[in-house]
């Protein structure tokens, strides 16, 4: 047996093929689901963004658990509340000034 390894003919030698006859380039998936997608989604950004809300909080359920998801998301939503307090949300500033009335 010889150890000596065939040399590549010149027409399968990738060096000796221009770029541009070497094969087709293949047209990519990306651009055209894109398009496909923005196309869809137009009008409809809310359904979306809540159908996006809905799939992460079912996850959240099935891989933490029901009171787990609860528990989180009472404290997303106080931190939210916070932040829209300090930020100076008069709709939020009014129902705590009138919560506050009423409890004193």
């Amino acid at each position: 047996m010889s150890d000596v390894s065939p040399s590549p003919s010149p027409d399968r030698d990738a060096a000796s093929v221009p770029a541009e006859l070497a094969s087709p380039a293949k047209p990519s998936v990306w651009p055209a689901l894109r398009t496909a997608v923005s196309r869809m989604a137009q009008g409809r950004f809310h359904t979306l963004l809540y159908a996006a809300f809905g799939l992460v909080a079912a996850l959240a359920i099935l891989l933490v658990g029901f009171w787990q998801t609860l528990l989180a998301a009472g404290l997303v939503a106080i931190g939210a509340a916070i932040g829209l307090y300090q930020d100076g949300n008069a709709f939020l500033r009014t129902l705590v000034a009138r919560l506050l009335k009423r409890l004193s």
